[in-house]
């Protein structure tokens, strides 16, 4: 990199606490931007990037027990 600074990240699990039970499962997508943001107070400057992070939580309908027909 142009700042000779190496960034790691930890993988963190965020379905973990998702209720999936009843099918469908869970999914978990990092959206980290490329577009740097700078604040400089003049002796420090610090630089930061934009993530959001989205879990879903994808459940199965509820099933509806059928009434059998009843005829008179």
């Amino acid at each position: 990199s142009f700042l000779q600074v190496n960034v790691t990240q930890v993988h963190v699990d965020e379905c973990v606490d998702a209720d999936c039970r009843g099918g469908g499962g869970c999914t978990s997508h990092l959206s980290v931007t490329d577009k740097p943001a700078v604040v400089d107070s003049g002796s420090m400057a610090l630089l930061s990037a934009a993530a959001q992070h989205v879990n879903t939580s994808t459940r199965a309908a509820p099933s509806i027990p059928e009434t059998p027909a009843t005829t008179e």
